[in-house]
């Protein structure tokens, strides 16, 4: 079985795919600003510091490949110019140090994953189905995107670079799910905009099982789409969670002005989507556990 060094290891990604990880008998090493002084057999945390250019390299021993989950939230805050330097540079300098480091090493390296976002292909709403082989978008969502696999893909040394478009994880605790169902769950739901934008989502569990599948399977490289079958719109979306905590939908549609004057540029990420395809992940072999959004619901919900 494999090491596999995970940066963003303390999130709700990173959390996940270590259990997975370890339940299937691999190593986990875990980059941290504030790692846990304990460890077992088969989890430890290092500290590191990327901004600052820092990196405990023993990390970095017996390790087989990365992991890179690690990254300023995207939607945590306003995006004000600071926030949006902080956006790239958590992705791209953190991906940086990490080939800088694996090179002063000279240890033989397997894979390098990195995280990235369903908006490489543009924050727009189209009726294309856009595939890995299509142009990059030229927003700033999509040119994040751009540099951050950039970093993973330029001069590493590892025998593979993956790249996951990750669409948005919907999950049991945390994530855009909570943050989706809190109003609706209150009779308070509402459609975003027009509500016509596409909104491409996957399910924790079948993010998790990509990445495992990508560190386990030595023919994966490029990049890969994680989304679902499954193309919803906003609208529907929203009318699909409100059905699985059994609420209706009466508020209007929240008006995109109000949205732009609440949210800045960061409201074209709820007002715009398109959809992915996911047939490069499949052709590959992987098979999807929740396809379709009423399955990934009544996993996902727990009703009294």
């Amino acid at each position: 079985m494999s090491t596999v060094l995970i940066t963003g290891g303390t999130g709700l990604i990173g959390q996940q795919l270590t259990e997975k990880l370890v339940g299937r008998g691999h190593r986990v090493h875990i980059l941290s600003r504030n790692p846990a002084a304990d460890a077992t057999e088969n989890v430890q945390q290092f500290f590191w510091d990327p901004l600052e250019g820092e990196l405990d390299i023993s990390a970095l021993n017996g390790v087989d490949g990365i992991v890179h989950l690690a990254g300023a939230g995207i939607a945590d805050k306003r995006w004000t110019a600071s926030r949006k330097k902080l956006i790239v540079a958590s992705r791209v300098r953190s991906a940086e140090l990490l080939a800088k480091e694996m090179r002063s090493t000279e240890a033989d390296f397997d894979f390098f994953i990195t995280a990235s976002g369903s908006n490489y292909y543009g924050t727009k709403t189209s009726e294309r189905v856009f595939k890995e082989t299509d142009p990059a978008g030229d927003d700033f969502l999509a040119q994040c995107c751009v540099k951050w696999e950039g970093a993973a893909f330029g001069p590493n040394p590892a025998r593979r670079s993956v790249a996951i478009r990750t669409a948005i994880v919907l999950s049991e605790k945390g994530g855009a799910l909570e943050k989706i169902a809190a109003p609706i769950k209150y009779g308070l739901g509402a459609v975003l905009g027009r509500g016509k934008q596409y909104t491409p989502w996957i399910h924790l569990s079948d993010l998790v099982d990509i990445y495992v599948f990508a560190i386990e399977n030595s023919k994966m490289s490029g990049a890969f789409n994680a989304v679902a079958d499954e193309h919803l719109t906003q609208k529907e979306l929203t009318y699909a969670i409100a059905v699985a905590y059994d609420k209706k939908i009466w508020l209007p549609n929240v008006p995109g002005f109000a949205m732009k004057l609440a949210l800045g540029e960061l409201s074209n990420v709820l007002l715009k989507g398109s959809r992915l395809s996911n047939d490069r992940v499949r052709q590959a072999g992987f098979q999807f556990s929740y396809s379709k959004i009423d399955s990934a619901l009544q996993d996902l919900i727990r009703t009294p």
